[in-house]
């Protein structure tokens, strides 16, 4: 069951079958990646060198990382169910579309987005593919003609997380959606509606931490992305303190604010070369420490039997 969140200004409520989804994906996916990390990079390791497949293993650290969507792998959306009716009152029916089919509602709450979507609802799903990737949207619902129209299909990446509200220049109303794909990938984006049309204004995210910080005493947001130190030999993701980029809003657009940041400004393809080239270096290292080569392992058949007769 889907449950519509209450206040329609403040951060959306997970719905408790959302809830179990995203605990269930995330536990899903921690032992998976474990599952393929270990059983690639151990492959790797005790296989001769002329079997080693650089590009395999890059990208199964970008999926390990990062993930990857539906639309990313261009793997079509399954088309086997009935559009999907949700009823929130008797004047608010919502019709997702049949080519999202198989779709898991987690949040749906009302909205006032601005000019022409005051009375907006914005949904927020999964989606599957008929190799089980996935798909996150957020759809964006417009009242017109006492009905409600899908005003905005909003694709995102693996997963959909949560959605709020927030301003920009004190008094205009933008959509802030969280996602989250791979391992623990955090995903953020914020959208602002003109005439009723979407305009994205920012889209980032990092398996470290992506934050959108806004508090209604202070007029100006700012986005903090974490970046990981991967200089620092024993930094890890659990225990290891983070460095910030934070993007500042300038009136117009989000800026780099070098004074509040921490950490210089990366794209995300940039932090997962990083990421893939310390990995492969720790790997690299564990195969000469810890596993022999096979040819250095002692044959049984020269042993000497030392034991008396």
């Amino acid at each position: 069951m889907v449950r519509e969140a209450s206040g329609c200004d403040s951060t959306t409520d997970f719905t408790e079958l959302g809830m179990q989804r995203v605990l269930g994906t995330k536990c899903r996916l921690f032992f998976a990646g474990m599952l393929l990390a270990w059983c690639g990079f151990g492959l790797n390791v005790l296989a001769d060198e002329k079997t080693y497949d650089e590009a395999q293993t890059t990208r199964l650290l970008r999926f390990w990382y990062a993930g990857v969507s539906a639309l990313e792998s261009g793997a079509p959306l399954q088309h086997t169910a009935a559009p999907l009716i949700i009823e929130l009152d008797a004047a608010t029916r919502l019709t997702i579309p049949p080519h999202l089919a198989q779709q898991e509602v987690v949040e749906v709450q009302r909205m006032d987005l601005g000019a022409g979507l005051e009375d907006a609802v914005v949904i927020g799903l999964d989606a599957r593919t008929v190799d089980v990737l996935h798909q996150g949207y957020a759809l964006v619902y417009a009242r017109k003609d006492k009905q409600m129209v899908l005003q905005a299909e909003l694709p995102l990446r693996e997963h959909f997380e949560r959605f709020q509200k927030a301003w920009v220049n004190t008094d205009k109303p933008v959509l802030v959606i969280n996602g989250f794909s791979g391992n623990h990938f955090m995903d953020l984006w914020v959208y602002r509606f003109a005439g009723g049309q979407p305009e994205l204004l920012f889209a980032d995210g990092s398996a470290a931490g992506a934050e959108f910080r806004y508090d209604v005493t202070t007029p100006i947001p700012t986005i903090w992305i974490a970046a990981e130190d991967w200089g620092d030999p024993n930094w890890n993701f659990a225990t290891s303190d983070r460095r910030w980029m934070v993007y500042t809003w300038d009136g117009k657009e989000f800026v780099y604010n070098e004074h509040l940041s921490s950490a210089r400004d990366m794209s995300p393809e940039e932090r997962l070369a990083f990421y893939t080239m310390a990995i492969k270096q720790k790997m690299k290292q564990t195969k000469e420490q810890v596993v022999p080569r096979v040819s250095e392992r002692p044959n049984r058949s020269k042993l000497v039997d030392t034991r008396p007769n």
